[in-house]
């Protein structure tokens, strides 16, 4: 979480100087957040939340994803096998998550409504 930054109007996990994130870096860390936080807890949900909200913002009108964000996606299409299909895991283990019968109101706010998922 130390690395969040704002990016645009969102906010990402980007390194000193980084101007723009990659689909794999936004999804990825987002998959590890949730994968991890029955070994975690709740600390990062806040964080997920914003993550999700991002990898969605990221989403085209076809389904597919934006390669990068600098602010808003970057409608390019090359080369994004592996991050449309890191945002695709991102997005079903965050469903999964907020589908989850002892959810918490505070859990699901913390993400963008289960229906965009």
């Amino acid at each position: 979480a130390a690395l969040e930054r704002p990016l645009g109007e969102s906010r990402a996990l980007l390194l000193p100087g980084q101007t723009s994130a990659a689909l794999g870096d936004i999804a990825l860390p987002l998959a590890a957040l949730l994968s991890c936080r029955p070994l975690v807890g709740g600390d990062f949900d806040a964080l997920a939340g914003r993550l999700t909200a991002l990898v969605l913002r990221m989403q085209q009108p076809d389904g597919s994803f934006a390669s990068t964000f600098t602010g808003r996606p970057d409608a390019s299409r090359g080369g994004r096998l592996y991050g449309d299909g890191q945002a695709l895991l991102a997005l079903a283990l965050a469903e999964r998550f907020l589908a989850e019968p002892s959810r918490t109101e505070g859990e699901r706010n913390a993400f963008p409504p289960i229906a965009e998922v």
